[in-house]
């Protein structure tokens, strides 16, 4: 990056293309005021920036290039400003399509970056790139890393008072908690970013209240509090102009609590009024309605059109991404369970359980890894099972994942139950009644 002050690019662009000071003159600039500008002796003013521009641009014009009058008055903390700005537009796009570049390479753009706002003073820049790493390490699943980018961002934001970003920032951290499992501390802050918005009345208070209603909804549905979770819903879709998409994502997320409350008639409404425009939905809407759909009819007995269902989800694993395949097949496991074809589920579950630990989707793994202990147990394979369930745990206990606690120490009961080993089995008992108390 170089940093010139006005004088400085003033003689580069003119030096450039061979002119001499006195070609930049007229009657309303000198040749010694050209001079002293490019040596840092006068300012550069508007009058003389526009001049000069002109001048420069009657050369530069055959080169297929244009000086601005605003590019000649720039300081040096403004060119520091929009070189950061710029690479992080840069780094944006790059994050979004973080599988195909060079993690190192990245890491140590931000850094530079970093370097600079320090070097300027900078703050609201730096601020910014911490929040775009910050994306960045949730993406590369470095959910630690990217709460520290967050919280530091954060304390900026709140010193200068600047709600819009601090919302925005509550967000942020309530996704990362929510991807670690930490729902309830997600939920705090995903209700901070809506009482921000509520509160201060921010730019972007409509777009903070629907995505933050709808993220507490999805919180509560986690908690399996689904009249909260419904309440939320509620909220949100009295709001005005919510877009197509979110309407979508609502709809399924209202389709699927109700799913978990065994309301099969209003969760099979939702989904078919969602398939009436199948065709208008994005691959990730249709992909995912495929998917639960087959839950639903597999809940309500119906394998064969689960399966159905199911493999038209798995039609779309390409257009969706190779990470949502594991989800398509724990569903498929689970019907070729019910089936008592344990066999294939297993080949099927250890298929999800190798997607989702290449991709970090601990969720579908968890899940996958604690219905293959269960099929292990049903097959009576008690020594596959034995090894599922100790790294389940330790996974589990390593990541303080609490939520999944009572699911992974009831199997650990059943297993030590049925191996004849009445210590660690009532061990595990007490532990979920311990869970009962606290959580």
């Amino acid at each position: 990056m170089e940093i010139l002050s006005s004088g400085e690019k003033i003689k580069k662009l003119r030096m450039e293309i061979g002119l001499k000071q006195d070609e930049l003159t007229d009657n309303q600039i000198t040749r010694s005021l050209i001079s002293m500008i490019e040596n840092g002796k006068r300012n550069l003013s508007e009058d003389s920036a526009v001049i000069i521009a002109n001048k420069l641009n009657h050369y530069y014009k055959n080169l297929g290039q244009h000086i601005s009058s605003d590019y000649l008055l720039e300081t040096k903390t403004q060119q520091a400003s929009n070189y950061i700005l710029q690479q992080l537009d840069h780094l944006s796009t790059m994050v979004n399509n973080y599988l195909n570049y060079d993690p190192k390479y990245i890491e140590d753009a931000f850094f530079s970056l970093i370097a600079i706002a320090n070097e300027w003073d900078l703050p609201d820049e730096h601020s910014e790139i911490l929040i775009v790493r910050g994306n960045l390490n949730q993406k590369y699943f470095k959910y630690n890393e990217s709460l520290l980018d967050y919280f530091n961002a954060l304390e900026h934001y709140l010193l200068v008072k600047n709600y819009e970003k601090i919302a925005r920032l509550y967000s942020f951290i309530g996704s990362c908690y929510l991807k670690q499992f930490h729902v309830e501390q997600a939920l705090l802050y995903y209700n901070r970013a809506y009482t921000t918005a509520l509160e201060k009345n921010i730019a972007s208070i409509d777009n903070a209240k629907k995505y933050s209603l709808f993220n507490i909804a999805l919180c509560y549905k986690k908690m399996k509090k689904h009249d909260m979770a419904l309440q939320h819903i509620r909220s949100l879709m009295k709001l005005k102009n919510i877009e197509e998409n979110l309407q979508d994502q609502v709809t399924l997320l209202e389709a699927s609590i109700y799913c978990d409350m065994n309301n099969y008639e209003k969760s099979m409404k939702l989904y078919k009024n969602l398939l009436k425009k199948e065709t208008q939905l994005k691959s990730s809407i249709l992909g995912l309605a495929y998917n639960n759909l087959a839950n639903l009819y597999r809940k309500m007995g119906d394998i064969d059109t689960a399966l159905h269902y199911n493999s038209l989800a798995m039609d779309l694993k390409d257009a969706m991404g190779e990470k949502y395949s594991s989800d398509f097949m724990l569903i498929t496991a689970v019907c070729h369970k019910d089936l008592n074809q344990l066999d294939k589920a297993i080949e099927l579950l250890n298929r999800a359980i190798n997607i989702s630990v290449k991709y970090k989707y601990h969720e579908v793994m968890i899940d996958a890894m604690s219905f293959l202990c269960e099929v292990y147990l049903l097959q009576k394979s008690y020594s596959e099972a034995g090894k599922q369930l100790s790294i389940l745990k330790d996974f589990i206990e390593e990541n303080e994942i609490y939520s999944k606690y009572a699911t992974v120490y009831a199997l650990l009961s059943e297993y030590y139950f049925i191996t004849e080993n009445n210590v660690l089995c009532q061990f595990y008992i007490n532990k979920i009644r311990d869970i009962s108390l606290y959580y």
